[in-house]
């Protein structure tokens, strides 16, 4: 469709309007609305920001025609219940002004997309289930779902779900078109790998979720060494059926080339990514081990690069090594991937990271997340980072639009999940956001950040008691991890249980000694305690250690209590968040 007309799209907080279609979406789920009820919120979001009289209203939705004023009472009624604003709380899409009219007051971004971009399907690879493999060789299956996962995500017009989401199925089993209901796809990649001696057999079936049927299988025989040549066949066939079923534009839609030629190197890198996705301390090392074993093989190898990257980003989250080692080793590896493949979204996104998080260079990670984006609308990660730096930007309509988008990539994420959440939370819409990180902890049982953000969410509301149960139950999860053993010294503060606060000092003050410690969240248990002067202290030191909780300074409700001081203004100047 070379001709194709470009679509007009508004979005706001987790909604995309549609303007050619006439359709209001959340979460890629479309809102019902009458024609004139969405006739009455465009004409509001093209005029955002300004009063539009009812008598213009009027004449615009009806086209002069005589109905009734209670008519556009009614869809202004019916558009806030839509949106689910509060009756009672203050405007936060459409504001009443009295005697004047409506306008539209959330932040909107407005884009332009050709027909050919339109999502037009789902995929969920899952991972291959191994028979026979020698010991050692467990990496293989999620391992080639998750290289499939990265090379079909080029397909532009399929949203493929990342391998996050898939990782759970791993050691399971499961029927996969209802797995394909439960990751809300269209379609479903499933597959075994048989390894005999000197040879392996692969068989895949590519499954109609609503026919709950396979639409077609395959069955590969290759030299065991060959897993290049198995995968990139079993993507070649999967990208030919959907372009060939939804008359997808092949010129447009390129597979990403083979990642390498060596096999040994690729094995190295499946193992790795096998590990990485774990994330665990333990896990983290052995995937930055294999990472780097793949490249020593194969120097040219740039998913490898990506890869070490990524390992060393996630190494200080582990606290493996402090901000000042793992990050400029991240951006080292980073760009050496794009040397080698300027189109890899995971190496971009991996220095956005890198920017905001340690360098503080607030234009170059925007900068870096957008091209990120760009080169891969569905890659659900860098949308959730993204939406992570738009929110210490105090850019709150942006980020939970773009972690809304994330989360419609990605959908059972527990971790979109809880960005979410925190997001929601420093608007103010609590219950929401608890809802949220309830539904969390729901689809991961152990997910200690989860129960963490639960009770950093209880703690902003007031619910001290609760924040307690929340942080604790997150503190045995965590096995007592310093950041959750900062936050629940927190809530024993609040609740006035100072004696259990200072005990939790005391742990800190043991972890300090023997590993890295974030010297910003122990500051926000002395702001509890009323000891300010110890508080700024402390901050100073994350701000000379780099500590990567230094980019929540000017949102951080915690810290409200230092900034009438010029201690704090300071900090807030130093850093360029003095916005």
């Amino acid at each position: 469709m070379p001709n194709a007309k470009p679509v007009q799209f508004y979005e706001f907080d987790s909604f995309r309007l549609s303007a050619g279609e006439g359709v209001l979406l959340r979460g890629g789920k479309s809102l019902p609305l009458t024609p004139k009820a969405f006739e009455t919120l465009l004409v509001l979001i093209e005029n955002r920001g300004q009063i539009v009289s009812r008598e213009a209203m009027m004449r615009r939705v009806w086209n002069d025609c005589y109905v009734e004023e209670n008519c556009l009472t009614k869809n202004i009624s019916t558009l806030r219940k839509v949106l689910g604003e509060d009756k009672c709380g203050e405007a936060r899409f459409i504001e009443t002004v009295p005697r004047r009219g409506y306008r539209f007051v959330a932040a909107v971004s407005e884009t332009r997309e050709t027909e050919t971009k339109k999502i037009v399907g789902s995929l969920a690879v899952l991972p291959f289930k191994v028979f026979g493999a020698k010991t050692g060789a467990e990496y293989l299956g999620l391992g080639l779902a998750d290289i499939l996962i990265t090379r079909l995500s080029n397909l532009r017009q399929i949203v493929v779900r990342p391998t996050s989401a898939v990782r759970k199925y791993e050691t399971t089993e499961f029927d996969a078109a209802e797995i394909g209901r439960e990751l809300q796809v269209d379609w479903v990649l499933d597959g075994n790998l048989f390894q005999t001696g000197e040879r392996v057999r692969v068989t895949v079936q590519f499954i109609g979720v609503s026919e709950a049927r396979p639409l077609w299988g395959e069955r590969l025989d290759e030299e065991s060494a060959d897993l290049i040549g198995v995968q990139d066949s079993i993507a070649e066939k999967v990208a030919r059926t959907l372009i060939e079923r939804l008359e997808i534009n092949a010129e447009q839609e390129p597979l990403n080339k083979l990642p390498t030629a060596d096999n040994e190197a690729f094995r190295e890198y499946l193992e790795g990514r096998f590990y990485w996705n774990k994330r665990t301390a333990e896990a983290m090392k052995k995937a930055a081990a294999c990472f780097a074993r793949a490249i020593e093989i194969d120097p040219k190898f740039a998913l490898a690069h990506a890869g070490l990257g990524d390992a060393y980003l996630l190494s200080s989250q582990f606290a493996l090594l402090t901000p000042q080692q793992c990050f400029p080793q991240a951006k080292t590896a980073a760009l050496t991937a794009i040397k080698l493949d300027s189109t890899l979204a995971e190496a971009h996104a991996t220095l956005g990271h890198v920017a905001f998080l340690f360098e503080w260079n607030w234009r170059q990670a925007e900068i870096y997340y957008r091209r990120a984006i760009e080169l891969n609308p569905n890659y659900a990660t860098a949308r959730n980072w993204f939406g992570g730096f738009l929110r210490s930007m105090n850019r709150l309509d942006e980020a939970v639009h773009e972690i809304s988008r994330a989360l419609e990539l990605d959908p059972l994420s527990p971790v979109v999940l809880k960005n979410l959440g925190v997001t929601l939370c420093l608007q103010k819409r609590f219950d929401e956001a608890i809802k949220l990180s309830l539904k969390a902890i729901e689809l991961a049982p152990d997910y200690a950040l989860g129960y963490r953000s639960l009770g950093w969410i209880y703690l902003q509301k007031g619910l001290n008691e609760d924040a307690v149960a929340a942080l604790e139950k997150a503190a045995l999860l965590s096995n007592r991890e310093p950041a959750i053993l900062s936050a629940l010294g927190c809530a024993y503060a609040a609740a006035n249980r100072t004696d259990d606060a200072i005990g939790i000092l005391r742990e800190l003050d043991e972890f300090v000694r023997r590993a890295h410690v974030s010297k910003y969240d122990i500051a926000q248990i002395f702001i509890r305690l009323g000891d300010f002067d110890k508080a700024f202290e402390l901050l100073e030191k994350a701000f000379k250690e780099r500590d990567i909780s230094m980019v929540l300074l000017a949102v951080d409700p915690d810290l409200d209590e230092l900034r009438r001081e010029s201690r704090f203004r300071k900090l807030l100047k130093s850093i360029e968040l003095d916005f």
